[in-house]
């Protein structure tokens, strides 16, 4: 998409390519510098910088990543499961952790 810039007397100064990293991930708008947050890459306005599942905004900062987008910290626990490991996805375990679990999980 291409972008020009004017001056105050609306002569034409520059015509140029606008950046995709000036863009708000969320509404595709250009993203001033005092307003922008970037987070992962990607970039958002303030306001446009919430929890993908609750919509809560979030701050410069807290943001927690799943899956390349934004979550608050309730929220990121809820879609990505205990302790970070996804919901219904075993994870690997080896045999001393195995030991281990079973002495804890024994009943008495």
């Amino acid at each position: 998409q291409l972008v020009t810039v004017k001056n105050a007397g609306g002569k034409k100064m520059v015509q140029t390519q606008a950046l995709n990293s000036n863009r708000c991930t969320k509404c595709d708008k250009l993203v001033g510098m005092p307003e922008r947050i970037r987070f992962r890459s990607k970039t958002y306005h303030d306001s446009c910088f919430k929890c993908q599942n609750c919509s809560k905004r979030l701050k410069r900062g807290d943001g927690l990543d799943y899956n390349g987008s934004p979550y608050c910290t309730k929220c990121h626990g809820q879609v990505s499961g205990p302790y970070g490991f996804n919901k219904g996805v075993e994870a690997p375990v080896n045999q001393n952790t195995m030991r281990k679990l079973k002495k804890v999980l024994q009943p008495y």
